[in-house]
This record gives C-alpha cells, structure tokens and sequence, in this order.
C-alpha cells in the first residue's frame, strides 16, 4: 500500500520534472510551448524546488492555459494524495485523542476508498485503517486523473500511456 502512494507522488513529481526538461529541450510536441518562460521558471526562479502541483499550475500558467480550479475533485484528490505522501515519509505521532494532521489527513479522505479490512477493531485510522488496497488503487487512479487532465490543459499528449 504504502509503495503504491510513494510510486503515484513519485510519478507525479518525476512527471513535471521532465515535462519542464523537454520543453526546455524542445522535444518532440513540447517544442511549442513557450520554452524561454520554462527555462526562467526553472532555471532562474528555482523551479525545481516548488512545491509539486505548484509547478503543474505555472506550466498551465506558462503555457497561457487555465491553472486547474484547486477546489476541483481531480486537484482536491492530488493534493490529499501528497499530503497522505507526506504523513508516511515524515510521519509524526499523535495521541489518538489529538485532531492533528492525521484527523485533518481523515477528514480529506473520508469516503474515497474502501478501508483495510483486516485492520484491528479500534485500530488508528491512520495509519492501519487507511492503508489497504483501496488506498492504493485510489492512489493510482488519483495521480492518472491530474496527470491525464494537465496534459489535456496543455494540449499535450497523456503521460499515463
């Protein structure tokens, strides 16, 4: 479960990173989007190190295309799936009585997957509840459907093929 939502946010960040380079680069479709604006975001503005849907948002923006709605369902779902990233690789423990990020992390989550079966009665929502094969395939699923409607806001091929 975990390797499937490491391996989405993984995808999603290995993705931009090498859509910026292409363009940059001028390959193939990507030769016309506007490569200088690519490279001052990049290169200049230190691009690399925004945050990951952040620089999903200045490709749109770069290309003259419409950033996403960020209170879209697509977007909402990319973004619970870097913050549940986020809760695994740099988890910190809470008391189960704490409303903490694991609480927020739950509300965010609350009714898009099937949750694990085989978790204990009373077990912690996060992480044992919440980590299950239907964690994973929503995971998945999540990081396909922002990949695959940036690419149509580009006018680009889908990276999901």
């Amino acid at each position: 479960m975990t390797a499937a939502i490491l391996s989405a946010v993984a995808f999603l960040e290995a993705s931009i990173n090498e859509l910026y380079h292409s363009v940059m680069n001028s390959e193939n479709e990507l030769a016309t989007l506007p490569r200088d604006l690519f490279v001052e975001v990049w290169e200049v503005a230190d691009g690399e190190r925004f945050p990951i849907l952040k620089k999903y948002q200045v490709a749109l923006a770069l290309s003259g295309r419409r950033p996403l709605d960020r209170g879209a369902g697509t977007y909402q779902d990319a973004e619970s799936l870097v913050k549940l990233r986020d809760c695994l690789v740099h988890h910190k423990p809470e008391w189960d009585d704490e409303g903490g990020k694991h609480q927020n992390l739950e509300n965010r989550l609350h009714g898009k997957f099937t949750l694990s079966p085989y978790a204990a009665e009373g077990s912690l929502w996060f992480p044992h509840v919440c980590l299950g094969a239907g964690c994973a395939e929503w995971a998945v699923g999540a990081a396909r459907r922002f990949s695959d409607e940036v690419c149509a806001g580009l006018g680009i091929s889908k990276r999901t093929e």
